[in-house]
């Protein structure tokens, strides 16, 4: 029986017993993590602090959100911190209910997954490949399929694709829906990456405009995808219901301290961005020239491909990467693209060579 499509990338333990090889000894390119791993410093602070596991871990995170407030430029009143990105996601699905949601495709499953779970209806608007999955947020107020919409969700850089939108189309866009009372959620999970993230980000002014909500996700540029971190800003008034409703201790002791030591490592923010500015060029250059891919520019650290091979699909192609050590992404799961669609994470210099050189060798195979 053929395997289901994943959902999501990093699932090392699927593969493990796949392709029968020990899941610590994969190249993981279906996850956007930082290849530069979990900081020294935050290391060295979980071992520290592991005797506070004996202890409840503070339920309002106070430590961390002074740290973030300091860090974003936001009042603490405006933030809450989460078991990653996803459940804040799902949280404020769950509060604030939208009878009816917008959701840009291709992107993130979990804003739809987070609607229907919490009651709503979703409504789904498919960019074209002819435009490079480009939404242009200004024509939006003129789309039929905003008759309803209470919530709109928007991931800048947008994931698959590694699209950005400027800060001045995004706070239009905000603007325009609050006006009419509805909702704008943009996740910003992968904004740390980007080369002009100073000009894009738009966290800071969720804090002061109503019906603005900006997730983020530590876990990411941090490389603490297994620990687990995430937060959000909005209005006060919007952050009050929102821990109102939540359950009690879902961030522990150790990703609360981690966060503190990560946000405050500033050497190790400066080598991920000079990592990331060199090695996106790279692999923009090196797979646009692989004969039989398609490839899209990209803003963040991840690429979405094309197998340019007349019935050939993704799946072929992790068949034979897969007991070579290498994991991709398929793309068949984001609403919008085919199965011979996939994304790869760009990874240190040695692995993005591996990936290369076994790319070829197995679009040779197909």
């Amino acid at each position: 029986m053929e395997a289901a499509v994943q959902k999501h990338g990093g699932n090392i333990v699927e593969a493990a017993s796949r392709y029968q090889r020990d899941a610590r000894s994969f190249i993981d390119f279906s996850a956007n993590i930082n290849p530069l791993g979990v900081p020294v410093s935050v290391k060295r602070v979980i071992i520290e602090n592991l005797d506070l596991l004996v202890h409840y871990p503070d339920p309002g995170c106070r430590a961390l959100k002074e740290a973030l407030s300091g860090s974003i430029g936001v009042p603490v009143e405006s933030i809450i911190v989460g078991n990653g990105g996803s459940e804040l996601i799902y949280l404020l699905a769950r509060v604030i209910k939208p009878k009816k949601a917008l959701i840009l495709h291709p992107t993130f499953s979990e804003y739809g997954d987070a609607v229907l779970a919490a009651g709503g209806e979703v409504e789904s608007l498919l960019a074209s490949p002819g435009t490079g999955f480009y939404h242009d947020l200004s024509a939006m107020p003129r789309l039929p399929q905003m008759e309803g919409v209470e919530m709109i969700f928007l991931c800048n850089p947008n994931n698959p694709t590694g699209r950005t939108w400027t800060r001045e189309e995004v706070l239009g866009l905000a603007g325009w829906s609050a006006a009419r009372g509805i909702w704008l959620v943009v996740d910003e999970a992968f904004m740390d990456f980007v080369d002009d993230w100073a000009e894009r980000e738009v966290i800071a002014a969720a804090s002061s405009r109503s019906r603005l909500i900006v997730t983020r996700s530590m876990t990411k540029f941090f490389a603490l995808a297994g620990l687990r971190l995430g937060y959000a800003v909005a209005s006060r008034d919007t952050v009050e219901r929102l821990e109102a409703s939540r359950e009690p201790w879902s961030v522990n002791w150790l990703a609360q301290v981690a966060g503190v030591a990560a946000l405050a490592d500033k050497d190790y923010q400066a080598r991920t961005r000079e990592w990331i500015e060199e090695e996106r060029r790279y692999m923009a250059r090196e797979l646009s020239a692989i004969a039989g891919l398609e490839s899209w520019p990209t803003e963040t650290n991840y690429m979405l491909l094309r197998i340019k091979r007349e019935n050939r699909y993704t799946r072929d192609l992790q068949a034979v990467l897969g007991p070579r050590g290498l994991l991709i992404r398929d793309g068949s799961s984001f609403p919008g693209l085919g199965p011979d669609y996939f994304r790869v994470a760009i990874r240190s210099r040695p692995e993005n060579q591996r990936l290369l050189d076994e790319l070829r060798r197995a679009l040779a195979q197909l």
